[in-house]
This record gives structure tokens, C-alpha cells and sequence, in this order.
């Protein structure tokens, strides 16, 4: 073996997960299975280099093998030359300061940093109760959004009431950020809508990051009968394409904001199944997720996995429906929709995916708002910098809530 090859294989043999825990970590210990995976593979790597370049520079070997090696080797090596070029082209790219912070205003005036979220072993995540707090984020010279929301105790975002308005039923909203609000209390969709349905109590039960699964998980738990004061009325679950990443924990988002969402998929009797979160319930994927999701390449070229296929258009449905058979049982008399909230018409995968909910959900009798072309929510009017909904948004999808809603039945007049 010649010095070169030896020199690459006590890097791989040196640089062990016990030599780095007594170099970096306080405790000598390194915690995380994906970053042990990582450690392995780079030894691995080596290992295999070492081979390489011995086999390469020896003479024994002939020509005939020493091309077939380079051969072999040529993509994996083009990968890592791609994988280095966008690392260093993603840092001169990111240059930008992003401040965002969260801070609670106190009922003396003082802040407190951070504190307004919870880890929740059911959702996965929410909101701290009782607490008023501000949200904000500044990209380079550019606000993003900044707002001030109000929690109650049962966690939910509050939605301001005009005194002296008599409530006959409910309204409540599921949803992620889009119904919890870039803005504030009183600009939201839960808000506008409340304004022309007046005779309804309205709850917003959305939250960043929510989808499809958490408006399940909550009406599993059988507690909103007991956090509203009224027996009947409407749901209206707001949709949007990236649910359908949610739903299946896709790499860019369990590596991010959804890693202990709840975790549902269909078993082999086609029957809906939870199993606790997707780090508890599929940690190896999780894992590999983790590893893989750190590559350059896929991030520019935006690549998420899984790809989306019709099986979970369909597990997304069925949380829907199965959602919709839960809230039918606790509250009689009751409806329940799906809005389907506008999409950009360059957008043609996010369409097919509402155009394949509607086959289900029109063969299994669920109502649904389709508001897909109610406007182009890129342009500058509909959306903050970030591409959550303006106020103007809001506004309008609110209005065309009540709109529908009137003229679907009197119980909304």
C-alpha cells in the first residue's frame, strides 16, 4: 500500500466517533444516531478511497481495471464536486440576517423571550395558553410579518368578539398557518368570517405548521365538546397542497417543523392506524431523512421525498374522512367542510392533488368550499414576503365563506 492510501486510511480509522466526542463534546459522548451514521460513512468512505487509490497508483494492476475504476468512480465523484460547488455557492449566497424572534408580552408590559410554543405529545406542538405574544421576522431590509396573537387556555388563538352579540352555534377552523394568521388577532380568516356570521362563536384551532393529521388527532381526544359552549354548528377545515407533505412526514419537513406530528398511515386491511409520532413511529426513515436531506444538490434543485404519489392523495383523504366521521358523531346536526384554499395556476401538481381529493370527497358525500381559482395567491396583494396570505387575503377568503355558506342554507342568514 502505497503513502497516500495510508494516509486516507488512518483519516478514516482516526476520525471515529469516540476521538471526536473527547475533542468536541463537553460529556465525551455524541448524541444522535444519524450523526454516528454520518461518522461511519465517512470512515467507510476511507476505507473505500484508500482501496481506490492504491488499486489506481499500483502497478500490478492493469490498465484495462484502472479504467474500469475510474470509470465506476467518475459519478461519485461529479456528485461531490456538485455537493462542495453549491456549499460554497450557498455561502456566498447567505449573506441575508434573518431576525426572527417570539417573545411574550407580559400583563406588566415587560417581554420575555421565547415561551410560546409547547411540545404536545398529541399534535405534536402548540401554542402556550394564556399568554399574549408578539411574532416577528425581518429578512435583509424586508419585514416578513409582524403581529401580536392572543391565546386562551385550551391553547387556541383568540378571535375577538363584538359585545352584545347574541351566538346561536359554532364555527371552527382547522388548519396550519393559514388559518392561525400571519397577522393580527382581529385580521385573520377566523375573524372576518366572523364578522358576516355573527350569530356563530368562532374557535381557530390552527396553528404553524398543522395539517390535516392534527385536526384528526384533536378530535380524537374528544376534549372541543368541552372547550366550546355550543352543541351544534360548522367546521371548516382550510387545505392547501403542502398538507399532503405533512401528512406523509416528507424529508423537508420532518427534518424540520413536523418531526413529532402525528403519525398516520393505512395498514394492510386498508384500515387508518396512528403510531405515535414519525420519529417514534418510523425512526429509521427519519434517520435516513436526516442524512439524505442534508445534500446540496437536492436542496437547490428542491427535490422532497417521497414523491407524491395517488396512495397519499389517498391516506390524505382518508384522515379527512375519517376526521369528518368523528366530528359528525360528537356533534349531531352539524356540518363540515373542506376549503380548498386558491392555488397558482403554475402550481399543476398542488391542482391535481385538490382535483383528486374532490373524486373522493364527492363520492363520499363530504362537502368542500373550492376556492382554487378565487385568486392568484403570488401576486402581491394576496400574500407577505414569505407567501402566507395578506390581510387583504384573508378578507377575501372570508367573505366568500359567508357568501357560500348563505347560499348553501338559511342556518347561516
Amino acid at each position: 500500500m502505497n503513502n497516500l492510501s495510508r494516509f486516507v486510511l488512518v483519516i478514516g480509522l482516526v476520525v471515529n466517533q469516540w476521538t471526536l466526542a473527547m475533542i468536541f463534546s463537553e460529556d465525551s459522548h455524541i448524541e444522535g444516531l444519524h450523526l454516528k451514521i454520518i461518522i461511519w460513512l465517512f470512515q467507510i468512505t476511507c476505507v473505500l478511497l484508500a482501496l481506490f487509490i492504491h488499486l489506481l497508483i499500483s502497478e500490478r494492476v492493469n490498465n484495462k481495471i484502472k479504467a474500469i475504476l475510474i470509470g465506476l468512480s467518475l459519478p461519485i465523484w461529479i456528485v461531490v464536486l456538485l455537493e462542495i460547488s453549491l456549499n460554497l455557492y450557498n455561502q456566498s449566497e447567505s449573506n441575508t440576517v434573518v431576525v426572527s424572534k417570539s417573545y411574550t408580552i407580559n400583563s406588566d408590559g415587560t417581554i420575555t423571550d421565547g415561551g410560546t410554543i409547547l411540545q404536545d405529545e398529541i399534535l405534536g406542538k402548540k401554542p402556550t395558553s394564556n399568554i399574549r405574544f408578539r411574532d416577528y421576522n425581518k429578512t435583509g431590509d424586508t419585514i416578513v410579518y409582524d403581529y401580536i396573537a392572543t391565546t386562551d387556555k385550551y391553547h387556541r388563538r383568540m378571535t375577538p368578539v363584538s359585545p352584545g352579540q347574541n351566538k346561536e352555534e359554532f364555527l371552527i377552523f382547522f388548519g396550519g398557518s393559514f388559518v392561525w394568521g400571519a397577522a393580527n388577532d382581529n385580521e385573520t380568516i377566523p375573524f372576518y368570517t366572523s364578522k358576516c356570521l355573527n350569530k356563530f362563536m368562532t374557535y381557530n384551532y390552527g396553528y404553524g405548521g398543522y395539517g390535516t393529521q392534527q385536526m384528526l388527532a384533536k378530535l380524537q381526544t374528544n376534549e372541543i365538546a368541552n372547550e366550546i359552549d355550543y352543541k351544534t354548528g360548522t367546521a371548516v377545515y382550510v387545505f392547501i397542497p403542502w398538507h399532503v407533505y405533512r401528512v406523509v412526514g416528507s424529508m423537508q419537513q420532518s427534518t424540520t417543523f413536523a418531526n413529532y406530528h402525528p403519525y398516520y398511515y393505512l395498514d394492510e386491511d386498508d384500515n387508518l392506524v396512528r403510531s405515535g409520532n414519525f420519529q417514534e413511529g418510523r425512526p429509521y426513515l427519519n434517520i435516513a431523512y436526516r442524512i439524505i436531506g442534508k445534500s446540496r444538490i437536492l436542496k437547490y434543485f428542491r427535490i422532497n421525498l417521497p414523491f407524491i404519489s395517488e396512495e397519499h392523495i389517498y391516506l390524505t383523504y382518508r384522515i379527512i374522512r375519517e376526521s369528518h366521521l368523528e366530528f359528525s358523531n360528537q356533534f349531531k346536526d352539524s356540518k363540515f367542510y373542506v376549503l380548498f384554499y386558491p392555488v397558482n395556476s403554475k402550481f399543476i401538481e398542488g391542482r391535481n392533488y385538490i382535483v383528486q381529493l374532490k373524486i373522493y370527497l364527492d363520492k363520499q358525500g363530504i362537502e368542500y368550499l373550492d376556492f382554487t381559482d378565487l385568486f392568484d395567491p403570488s401576486k402581491n396583494e394576496y400574500k407577505i414576503p414569505d407567501g402566507h396570505p395578506s390581510v387583504y387575503a384573508n378578507k377575501v377568503i372570508a367573505n366568500n365563506i359567508c357568501a357560500e355558506l348563505k347560499e348553501s342554507s338559511s342556518r347561516y342568514h
